[in-house]
């Protein structure tokens, strides 16, 4: 989601065919804005909200990156590693 809790960010993973795009979620007017397409970027999932809206790709063992000002997409690094996943941040406190 958006800072300010307006947007949200959906990875369209897909089914049986690879997904390849982001939707951009307007959360007020409960509307699809745009889809964005991720290429060639496969299989994107995991998003977590940072200075931009990071994101993995499973298929290509890659993490990306989707800009939503600029609409830009740019693959940040390789991971080399089989299903690469973002790990969900906790909401609790470890001490």
């Amino acid at each position: 989601m958006s800072r300010d809790g307006t947007l949200a960010f959906v990875a369209n993973y897909g089914a049986r065919t690879p997904g390849s795009t982001l939707s951009v979620i307007d959360l007020v007017a409960q509307k699809e804005l745009r889809r964005v397409d991720v290429k060639p970027l496969v299989r994107p999932h995991g998003l977590a909200v940072a200075d931009g809206n990071v994101f993995t790709s499973e298929t290509e063992k890659m993490i990306g990156q989707y800009d939503p000002v600029t609409g830009a997409i740019a693959p940040v690094f390789r991971t080399g590693q089989e299903g690469t996943h973002i790990p969900p941040r906790s909401t609790s406190s470890r001490r």
